[in-house]
């Protein structure tokens, strides 16, 4: 059993496949609605496919049976459930602009944007009244309706991903401006073996945020994620996500504790070993965002580490700005993730673009860090502290009583289980040659900072 500060239990399987059992929770907050109640599903598929199924958007939708879980009613997790779970004043003190930068056009953003809000009582933002704005990532005008039928299944999927980002960054900042950027379908690699592609689609996530930043963004989310090199971990492409009073989060991951997998392609570092990093959130000046399951018992919000978060080592990038050498020191002195978390499972959005099937408007029950990350974009967004901000710099900085410790869950994919006081990443296990070992603190959540879910979650605006 884990350790939860409230010593409240909690038994309860998550709607996604592949969630563990968590037996302990922690409180954060009472409870505000039963929005969570969800009918049993037997699994998820993946929202992306084509060129952005490998890489990039990772997010999952709840499946019933095969078919993907919709309804003409909210299920799930909505805006009122995240603002109580975080203590979430009901004014933000800040009319930050929040920047979504995503993949694909979504000519009826807008419009299903309204339905979420309205649904849950948040005020109108449209793009009369300039609350809302798209742009493609030049910062010309927002990208027009995809022709072939491939780019419209690819399309389809993408806006899923786009939509749940401007929901959950409207749940978190109701009155915070929105701003859409698009990076074309045809900017994502087409080879996975292909470096370079991956270079070339990294280059226009760092130029979107730049699109960003000109436009007046004070926080930008980043639901994406692609492998790393030293072009992208180092350099120009590094440095445009590099923005001293611009806060700009990132998903850490949804496959669960990476070990050393964070690491730069021809980076070479004693003791490490990896693979492909989880870009950008591996670098520095990016807050990477953990992910946590959110339950309702006896009328309060209980938290756990979501199983399918990410966290990891960065061998070869500097730890970010602040956080302290005994943190790093779990990855040798490098970059270790994640920095904070939030709720990334269960969470209602709504949709109706569907382009490719033609199928009906509806709610859905998404699962991913890529929810994560946008609502934590709207906590800095609301907040006053973006001045010094630098990546996750501040919420170092904060007192503790500006995070819920979450202490119970993992990361893991069994049987590595780290019963022994370590643990090791799945993709390590091979017949030849022994895995990394990790102190357990990098996959598992526990008093005080952990890589699922780093400092905790927010706790109110205080971090921010």
């Amino acid at each position: 059993m884990y350790r939860t500060r409230s010593r409240l239990r909690k038994s309860g399987r998550s709607v996604l496949a592949g969630v563990a059992v968590l037996t302990a929770m922690t409180l954060t907050a009472p409870l505000a609605s039963a929005a969570g109640d969800l009918p049993k599903a037997h699994g998820s598929q993946a929202v992306c496919g084509g060129v952005l199924a490998m890489f990039g958007c990772r997010s999952q939708v709840a499946t019933v049976d095969g078919e993907i879980l919709r309804g003409p009613e909210p299920i799930g997790w909505g805006a009122g459930d995240l603002r109580a779970a975080y203590r979430l004043p009901a004014r933000s003190p800040h009319r930050g602009t929040i920047a979504l930068i995503n993949v694909g056009p979504y000519p009826t953003l807008s419009d299903d944007l309204a339905v979420y809000r309205e649904q849950y009582g948040l005020p109108a933002c449209g793009a009369d009244d300039g609350c809302f704005r798209q742009m493609d990532f030049t910062g010309g005008p927002a990208l027009p309706s995809p022709g072939t039928d491939d780019e419209k299944l690819i399309a389809q999927g993408s806006a899923i991903e786009t939509a749940l980002d401007v929901d959950m960054a409207s749940a978190t900042c109701p009155s915070c401006r929105l701003l859409s950027v698009q990076i074309p379908i045809g900017n994502g690699p087409t080879d996975p073996t292909n470096a370079a592609g991956y270079d070339r689609y990294a280059a226009a996530f760092g130029k979107a945020v730049r699109t960003a930043i000109d436009a007046g963004a004070d926080a930008i989310s980043i639901s994406y994620a692609l492998p790393g090199s030293e072009n992208t971990l180092h350099g120009p492409i590094a440095e445009a996500l590099d923005h001293r009073g611009v806060a700009i989060t990132a998903a850490a991951g949804d496959l669960g504790f990476n070990g050393n997998g964070n690491t730069a392609v021809g980076v070479t570092n004693p003791g490490f070993t990896g693979t492909a990093a989880v870009w950008p959130q591996a670098l520095p000046t990016v807050t990477a965002v953990g992910g946590t399951t959110l339950v309702g018992q006896n009328h309060r919000y209980l938290q756990g580490a979501w199983a399918q978060g990410g966290s990891g080592c960065t061998p070869g990038v500097t730890p970010p700005e602040g956080q302290p050498a005994t943190i790093s020191a779990l990855c040798q002195g490098s970059r270790a993730s994640t920095d904070v978390a939030a709720v990334a499972e269960n969470l209602a959005m709504y949709t109706s673009y569907r382009p490719a099937d033609h199928t009906e408007a509806g709610w859905l029950v998404l699962a991913g860090t890529s929810a994560a990350a946008p609502q934590i974009a709207g906590m800095y967004a609301a907040g006053r502290k973006l001045r010094d901000v630098r990546g996750p710099n501040t919420l170092y900085r904060a007192p503790s009583l500006a995070f819920s410790d979450i202490e119970s869950g993992a990361n893991l994919i069994p049987p590595w289980s780290g019963t022994d006081g370590h643990c090791s990443a799945a993709w390590e296990h091979k017949p030849d040659k022994p895995p990394t070992r990790f102190d357990d603190r990098m996959c598992r959540a526990e008093r005080g900072w952990d890589g699922p879910t780093g400092l905790g979650v927010p706790h109110g605006l205080l971090a921010f």
